[in-house]
């Protein structure tokens, strides 16, 4: 069956598919590299679907049965997997899957291989801890009460200042229910950490805007990388393209999500970020 009628059958919602799924049990549902984003998926039967290189930013699947589809490759930064049975889903090389996501797809009876998955992920954890805390404190530590003139000659650019006034503006971002608990410059490469363990889609959106409106304030302070964590430091995301900031902040709320989507990643705890 083509692709197009697929796609068509899709857009009669989740209650005609998924009674034309039971009424064709053996077509093949092939939606390799289909443009799903921002869609509403909630409740679909996509059982054994082919959803590979599907661009699925910001789609909704809450509640959707995905076991054994193939989403190899696909974009799923943002999506909402909310409920979504993944068991035998495959996600390799998949832009945006969680642990918990990889997690939920492995075979219910194969519990030694869960086990060795929150292993595997605690260490994780625990070097990226220990890798945070070496690291020093920035802007505690490198602003020094000297004159101007000291700071000129140890300073040249005058990049100190820019971040100063940059850390000052993120600091007035006000939040309902959380707020940025540390900030954390590392020559280009800044870090926000929010005092929530975890850093939904929703607080990190706030968080990325408050960070490019300030970046829109200090315009003169060179930032190549945006990444913002939960309090462990061990989850969160990485906005890559700071360049990017003003036409995130002038997006329509309705393409906001997606826009900031485009340049994201998740955060991964060990990843030497301090490279280009």
């Amino acid at each position: 069956m083509s692709q197009k009628l697929l796609l068509e059958e899709l857009q009669k919602g989740p209650s005609s598919w998924n009674d034309w799924r039971r009424v064709h049990p053996s077509v093949r549902i092939d939606l390799s590299g289909a443009y799903l984003a921002e869609s509403s998926l909630r409740g679909y039967d996509l059982r054994r679907a082919d959803l590979s290189g599907a661009t699925l930013m910001a789609a909704d699947l809450t509640g959707a049965d995905l076991r054994e589809a193939n989403l190899a490759t696909a974009d799923l930064r943002f999506a909402n997997f909310s409920g979504a049975q993944l068991a035998g889903a495959h996600f390799h090389g998949t832009i945006g899957v969680t642990p918990r996501m990889l997690k939920d797809s492995l075979p219910e009876a194969d519990v030694s291989r869960r086990r060795q998955l929150w292993i595997v992920a605690g260490v994780i954890a625990a070097l990226a801890m220990f890798a945070y805390w070496r690291e020093p404190s920035v802007l505690s530590n490198v602003l020094p009460a000297a004159s101007p003139a000291t700071n000129a000659a140890v300073d040249p650019e005058g990049r100190l200042a820019d971040y100063e006034r940059f850390t000052q503006q993120v600091q007035k971002a006000e939040f309902a229910g959380w707020r940025i608990e540390t900030v954390d410059v590392m020559d280009d490469l800044v870090t926000l950490r929010i005092n929530r363990d975890q850093v939904s889609d929703d607080s990190y959106l706030l968080t990325l805007a408050a960070a490019c409106g300030a970046l829109l304030e200090a315009p003169d302070a060179p930032v190549r990388m945006i990444r913002v964590l939960g309090r462990d430091g061990a989850s969160g995301w990485v906005y890559e393209n700071p360049s990017n900031c003003a036409a995130l902040l002038q997006a329509p709320l309705a393409t906001q999500r997606l826009a900031a989507a485009a340049n994201s990643r998740p955060f991964v705890p060990g990843l030497d970020y301090s490279q280009p």
